[in-house]
């Protein structure tokens, strides 16, 4: 019996939540390798989605409540995903938003346990990874879900490294490299030796302007999501209930999308 399909049947098991896929049924098939699990039906791919159809601030809006419940029950239930990704959100034709695949997903704890970094794809990889911390929380996947929140309105991957280093760069381009002050322990994590990048400013209006479609309330919830320190960064909780989401125009519910 494989391991890593035990491990994801039983975290399957211990989550109910409208915005997380539900196992209908485990099948075993002719030997005890081949097991085959059957999850509720899913018409869409957010990912598939983004590339034809361009979204609205109201629709966008309605997935991140959604995608921030879900994520936030997981956490709930001490459950981290690690594999946070358009790839990973499936839509129902009712609106509801799915989080799926949890062949990466692990059960944390407090103290904090010692995981692999080489986790999350790295376009949706939060700093601390790449910086090779082992130590890392539920941060990580509140990183990936600010990647989401971006690429909802630009319709493709906001950080597109292709290496670390580059991945890197392209993060710190954007929300200034970290200091010790603003990332307490940065210069102590273990790949920092390997990273030298001049110090710089964040430009965030760069690729958001003003005359786009977030709004400076919006921007100021995405900056929470991806803050670089992981201690510093907004919880799923804590972003699905952000003011944003009170600003005009409000969230269509599910069924309008």
């Amino acid at each position: 019996f494989p391991i890593t399909s035990l491990r994801e049947i039983t975290l399957l098991t211990m989550v109910d939540h409208p915005n997380v896929v539900r196992l209908q049924e485990v099948v075993m098939g002719s030997t005890p390798m081949h097991i085959f699990m059957v999850m509720e039906y899913c018409e869409h791919e957010l990912r598939a989605l983004l590339q034809k159809h361009a979204i609205s601030v109201a629709e966008a809006k309605c997935l991140m409540k959604q995608l921030c419940s879900g994520v936030a029950h997981l956490h709930s239930r001490w459950i981290i995903h690690r594999d946070l990704k358009t790839s990973n959100i499936l839509l129902t034709n009712q609106g509801v938003l799915k989080v799926c695949d949890f062949g990466l997903a692990r059960r944390y704890g407090d103290p904090c346990r010692v995981y692999s970094h080489n986790v999350i794809t790295m376009w949706y990889r939060a700093p601390e990874l790449i910086m090779g911390q082992r130590r890392y929380t539920t941060a990580a996947d509140v990183w990936s879900v600010g990647t989401i929140f971006a690429e909802i309105f630009l319709r493709k991957p906001i950080f597109e490294g292709k290496s670390e280093l580059h991945q890197l760069t392209l993060i710190f381009e954007l929300t200034g490299v970290p200091t010790e002050d603003s990332w307490p322990g940065y210069d102590s994590l273990p790949n920092r030796k390997h990273f030298s990048l001049k110090l710089s400013l964040p430009r965030w209006r760069s690729i958001f302007p003003k005359e786009g479609p977030i709004s400076d309330m919006g921007l100021e919830l995405l900056r929470g999501l991806l803050t670089c320190c992981p201690e510093r960064r907004l919880t799923a909780e804590a972003a699905g209930e952000d003011p944003y989401f009170w600003e005009r125009p409000h969230a269509l519910e599910p069924c309008m999308m």
